[in-house]
Parts: structure tokens; sequence; C-alpha cells
């Protein structure tokens, strides 16, 4: 008769109970009072906000009040821990028409970072991250930090001005040209001594 199975369930069993990590949780907070919205993950989620009938989604979900997208003023996105996938490449002025301030924070680990159609402020944080500033008006200037970490930063055509700065580590500027005949010119910043315009 054997027997050996039997070790077996009790090594599984005190698996079960001791080794495997907690499910990771992302959190909202909207305060009305001032149109401030806050999502978090404690992490490595994806984050990804939009609009769907008029009310603020989270990864296809409507987030609990609902929200109304036309009632939130600023918008704060922070990645955890882990390596984090943010979009907000699908939210729209048309939606988000009272929106004027933008900010998103990577956290630790590579993150995987796409802006918004405003001006916004992004953080890599630590971590090898690939961020994209996407759209901003006209006039206005994305702002990317890189931070920590061996970055990759990228500026695709008809994305208007964007500011990449990698901070530590090797980072890198990624520059996509258009269909059309472009000069791109690089050349020392004049007020900002290693930083090239």
């Amino acid at each position: 008769m054997n027997i050996r199975w039997t070790p077996r369930i009790l090594t599984l069993a005190l698996m079960s109970a001791a080794s495997f990590p907690a499910a990771a949780t992302l959190t909202t907070s909207f305060n009305g009072a001032n149109g401030s919205l806050t999502v978090a993950s404690d992490a490595g989620d994806a984050i990804a906000l939009a609009c769907a009938g008029g009310n603020v989604t989270l990864n296809l979900a409507t987030i609990a009040g609902p929200v109304a997208c036309n009632t939130v003023i600023t918008l704060n996105a922070n990645g955890g821990p882990g390596s984090n996938a943010i979009t907000l490449a699908t939210m729209t002025s048309a939606d988000f028409q009272s929106l004027t301030t933008v900010t998103i924070n990577g956290g630790d680990s590579a993150d995987s970072i796409v802006g918004s159609f405003l001006a916004d402020i992004i953080h890599g944080d630590g971590g090898a991250d690939a961020i994209d500033g996407f759209d901003n008006p006209v006039g206005s200037v994305d702002q990317v930090f890189g931070d920590d970490g061996d970055d990759t930063m990228t500026w695709n055509p008809g994305k208007d001005d964007d500011l990449n700065e990698g901070g530590p580590g090797f980072d890198t500027s990624v520059i996509v040209g258009g269909g059309a005949a472009e000069t791109f010119t690089i050349a020392a910043d004049a007020v900002n001594v290693g930083r090239v315009d």
C-alpha cells in the first residue's frame, strides 16, 4: 500500500495558508466639494480611466458614486509598488469638460504610463518605466519625469509639446516622426545645465 501522498497534502495545505500574497486592491476617492478624483493601487494593477454613460469608469466598470465625468476638476492616478499599466488615453475633452489638472505617479517597479488629452504631470518613480505623455492642448506642455531607473519616454507625431526629463539612470527619449518631411533640432538648454531642447 502506497502512503506517500500524505505528506504532499500536508505541504499544499501549509502553502495555501501562508504562502500566497493578498489580492491587489484599487481604491477611488472623489471630493465633490473641489472636484478632486484620486485612484490608487496598492500593488501592480491596471488603471484605465474613461467615461461611459456620463460617468467615470475604471477598467470598464463604473466607479462608486457614481461620479459624473463633467464634475471632475483634478485627477490623480497613483500606481502601487508593483508594475502598473496606467492609461488615460481614452478620456476626451468632450466628456471631462471641467478637468484642468492631471497628475500620474507610477510608483515603484517598471510601469507603463500613457497620459491624457491635457498637459499632464507624470512621474515614473522607481523602476524602468515606459511613458507616453499622449496629447495636450496647443501652447501647453506635458511634463514627463522618468525619475529613478532606466526609463523610456516617447513622443508621437501630432502630440504637441512635451518635456521629457529622465532623472537618475540611463534614460531614452524616443521621438517618432510623421509621414511628412520634418526637421528635428537638438540643442543645449540655455537655462538648465545638462538638459537638451
